[in-house]
């Protein structure tokens, strides 16, 4: 009785996010489970105190948990606790940008999880999604992510396929399916749901609004964020906010505001180790600066020299979004130095590097950009950068429930390629760049 009520209550505060509790209550739980000698409790309770350790963004002392509880499940050959174990390791080691440990925990969850039940097989779809989405691997999660949320609804399991529904709408963005998009992240952002779930879902519906160049959307968007406290805020949660709020900043010229959400983000992921999440915010300020030095001339000098650093700083080391952003960066750079046709070697070996990332990784603005960034210097056209920024493929005006959304929140009271040549071998990489990519699945409310 005893085990089970520090079990329970923990997993209350968890649900709650009340992690300081919840590792109390697991951690008096797991002495409980010790004296009494039951190794499946323990197992539970130490992989359950891995998730806390791993959302309080103690990566070693999560670890640490999640290896205890997989050697106690082999003394007791439990297959389902393990499928649980891997898959959490799985997102750890994602955070982290240690991709080759991340696949190899997803490929040991696969492994066992033909034997695991539905709800581990539900949460292996979960990890592998999330996974992905750190990974920068969109359309790759999206898939991971709708098996997750059908798997999720069946079971009843509202609390986790809300964030599931957040990352499909995030990768849904980046792949380029803003309508999709839009329509999951303004009904992910009404009242009635948590306001973290909500603060995530504003926070991409104003990147998706300065992509496609809607700044007073976007702005709303924003405000409608700051409006919303949470009382028992996750501090990654809130830094990744962070770097869409900056980068909806960023692609609309507003350095300034970029910086201020950009620099805490950046702090915050150097300080816990999460260095490819710590160069994503320095090429979303890159790609900033880049913006507001457009068109002022010779005052751009310096923000041209800033971005260069930045760009200069940034290691993808298998995040594959960076693969992408690093080289096009450079590229916009270059064009918008006027240095491109100079550095015409350079210049091909950075849309050579994007077309290998994107023919892996096929996200349509991005590819959209490099297919811009070709032309514009082949045909000898003008190198503004104005010219290649990224569009989407189904851009269009903002459905009345974007709209809505604003006053409704008004209403509620706060509380708390070089030349990319055009050579065979560039040929047959742009072609297998431009294989179109499968629409999203409808998923049922």
């Amino acid at each position: 009785a005893e085990l089970n009520l520090y079990a329970t209550r923990a997993n209350v505060a968890l649900r709650n996010f009340e992690l300081d509790s919840a590792i109390e209550d697991y951690v008096k739980a797991l002495e409980t489970a010790e004296a009494i000698g039951f190794l499946g409790n323990q197992a539970m309770t130490l992989n359950n105190l891995g998730k806390v350790y791993s959302q309080c963004d103690r990566y070693r002392d999560a670890i640490s948990a999640f290896k205890e509880a997989e050697k106690t499940c082999l003394r007791i050959d439990e297959g389902p606790s393990l499928v649980a174990i891997h898959s959490n390791l799985a997102i750890l080691h994602s955070k982290i940008g240690d991709y080759p440990s991340m696949e190899a925990a997803l490929a040991a969850a696969e492994r066992l999880a033909h034997s695991a039940g539905r709800r581990e097989k539900f949460f292996l779809s979960h990890a592998n999604g999330l996974a992905r989405i750190f990974q920068g691997k969109y359309s790759e999660a999206r898939n991971r992510l709708e098996r997750a949320i059908a798997e999720g609804k069946a079971l009843g399991d509202h609390h986790v396929v809300e964030f599931d529904d957040v990352y499909r709408a995030e990768a849904l963005v980046f792949e380029g399916f803003l309508a999709d998009a839009e329509e999951a992240l303004v009904r992910l952002a009404e009242a009635g749901r948590t306001e973290t779930v909500r603060r995530m879902a504003l926070s991409r519906l104003a990147f998706l609004h300065a992509s496609r160049h809607q700044k007073d959307l976007s702005a709303q968007a924003v405000h409608d964020y700051d409006r919303l406290e949470v009382r028992s805020g996750i501090p990654f949660l809130d830094a990744w906010n962070g770097v869409f709020l900056g980068w909806a900043h960023a692609q609309l010229g507003e350095q300034d505001e970029a910086t201020k959400r950009l620099r805490p983000a950046r702090a915050f992921f150097r300080r816990h180790g999460l260095l490819r999440m710590e160069d994503l915010t320095r090429a979303v300020e890159a790609h900033g600066l880049l913006a507001s030095a457009n068109g002022i001339g010779g005052r751009g000098s310096s923000l041209y020299a800033e971005a260069e650093s930045l760009l200069a700083r940034i290691e993808p080391r298998g995040q594959a979004l960076l693969s992408i952003l690093r080289p096009l960066l450079l590229a916009r750079l270059l064009a918008a130095t006027g240095k491109a046709r100079a550095n015409g070697e350079a210049y091909e070996g950075l849309m050579a590097d994007a077309g290998a990332a994107l023919a892996l990784n096929p996200l349509a603005p991005w590819r959209d950009e490099l297919e811009r960034l070709r032309v514009a210097f082949t045909s000898g056209g003008s190198e503004d950068p104005k010219l290649i920024a990224p569009r989407s493929k189904d851009k269009g005006t903002s459905s009345t429930r974007t709209l809505a959304l604003g006053a409704a929140l008004k209403d509620e009271k706060p509380s708390r390629r070089g030349l990319v040549a055009e050579s065979a071998a560039m040929k047959r990489l742009l072609a297998v760049v431009h294989r179109p990519v499968k629409r999203p699945r409808r998923v049922l409310r």
